[in-house]
């Protein structure tokens, strides 16, 4: 009788073990796939940046390092760059890339938006895209000392993609108000409404 409740200890022992063995391999390998995914988006950075002229990364002014021809070709890089960015602070918020790779990225993120060359591009590309780039937008304005993932960000995101959401209605009313405005003024052979003095 006590042979057989110290087997049945035994393997009660064993399956635990199993458990934690099975949880274990579990976490390693979402870790992994965790490590391969923030690899890839790291990879996507260099070929990014390996786009860029080499000027954009010195610390002069953005005018005074491209020619005319450089700027207009680095102006869609910097737009993907953006974009880029923007997505990396989203996955961050969803959880998806671990602390000590976001506090490398957000260390490289600040760097970037404050050399000459992307400052002017962030001035142009982002006043001209209000609707796009809320979670940099407010990385920016956090100076970024906010985690993405915590919950004060979660709470400052929503603020501010309501904020994005309201501009781009205000936009779309200011819009369709100047083509009625234009419609307004047309004779009417060209707008198809009787003219009625």
């Amino acid at each position: 009788m006590i042979i057989f409740h110290f087997f049945e200890i035994l393997a009660h022992c064993a399956a635990i073990v199993g458990i934690g063995i099975g949880a274990y391999q579990l976490w390693q390998t979402r870790k992994q796939a965790q490590t391969t995914f923030e690899d890839s988006m790291a990879k996507e950075y260099r070929e990014l940046a390996s786009r860029f002229p080499t000027k954009v990364f010195y610390d002069i002014p953005f005018s005074e390092e491209l020619t005319p021809r450089e700027k207009a070709r680095a102006q869609d890089e910097f737009y993907r760059y953006f974009d880029l960015t923007n997505g990396q602070i989203f996955l961050r918020e969803a959880g998806r890339i671990s602390d000590q790779t976001w506090a490398f990225w957000c260390d490289g993120i600040k760097t970037n938006m404050q050399r000459a060359a992307f400052k002017a591009a962030w001035n142009d590309i982002g006043g001209k895209a209000q609707l796009d780039f809320a979670e940099l937008r407010l990385l920016i304005e956090v100076d970024y000392e906010l985690d993405p993932i915590s919950p004060n960000w979660m709470h400052r995101i929503c603020l501010k993609r309501q904020e994005v959401a309201a501009k781009g209605r205000k936009l779309k009313a200011e819009e369709s108000d100047t083509k009625e405005a234009v419609a307004s003024k047309l004779p009417a052979t060209v707008t198809g409404k009787p003219v009625i003095d």
